[in-house]
């Protein structure tokens, strides 16, 4: 359901369904018109829809094969990130893909990286992070293709989400005993400069 915050009308945003359909908002375009939505078909496989709140419609509609594994929409909601796992040919190994497409032209690059099976949007759209290996956390930029480690010890830490600004990361905190699960927000940020040699002065951190 779309509720309008201004009149409190409920917008008929998706009418009668032919078939059980099970919806996931994804996140708005950034103009806040547009709302994208992850579409589950109880036949099988995956759909993206969009629907434009003002005029109540369906404006698109995309059907994927039932080898995607999730559909995340990008912060800046102009590019979608598609993980999928196709069948691999006869004697290899079934890989990954994450294809990122653009809602504005319909275009697609694929891209083949270990561990972007989980992954989150930075806050520019441009970056995915994720995490792999010895609990490193990685950055992998859509734009070169090269891929960064972040933190080199994640420990029981899970990155949960980064705010709008990229100033801060939020870290789901499970410890061995799961007993004390907690939710911990840590500034992202490196020091714009060090103390010189002989300096009297102190390098704070955070």
């Amino acid at each position: 359901m779309v509720r309008s915050a201004e009149t409190g009308r409920l917008l008929n945003t998706i009418g009668p369904l032919e078939q059980k359909r099970y919806l996931s908002p994804l996140g708005w375009s950034s103009d806040g018109r547009l709302l994208h939505v992850s579409v589950a078909l109880e036949t099988g496989g995956d759909a993206f829809a969009t629907i434009d709140v003002e005029t109540e419609q369906q404006v698109a509609w995309t059907a994927f094969p039932e080898d995607v594994r999730r559909i995340s929409l990008s912060p800046s909601g102009d590019s979608l990130g598609i993980v999928s796992s196709p069948d691999p040919p006869a004697g290899q190994e079934r890989r990954t893909r994450f294809v990122l497409r653009s809602l504005e032209d319909g275009s697609e690059k694929v891209f083949t990286v270990q561990g972007l099976e989980r992954f989150l949007w930075d806050f520019d759209s441009r970056h995915l992070l994720y995490r792999k290996g010895e609990n490193r956390l990685y950055s992998f930029s859509l734009d070169t293709e090269e891929e960064t480690v972040v933190v080199e010890d994640m420990k029981d830490l899970r990155l949960a989400a980064v705010s709008p600004d990229g100033k801060y990361w939020a870290f789901e905190h499970y410890p061995n005993t799961r007993r004390d699960a907690r939710i911990l927000v840590l500034e992202n940020y490196l020091p714009e400069s060090t103390d010189s040699p002989g300096s009297n002065d102190q390098t704070t951190t955070r």
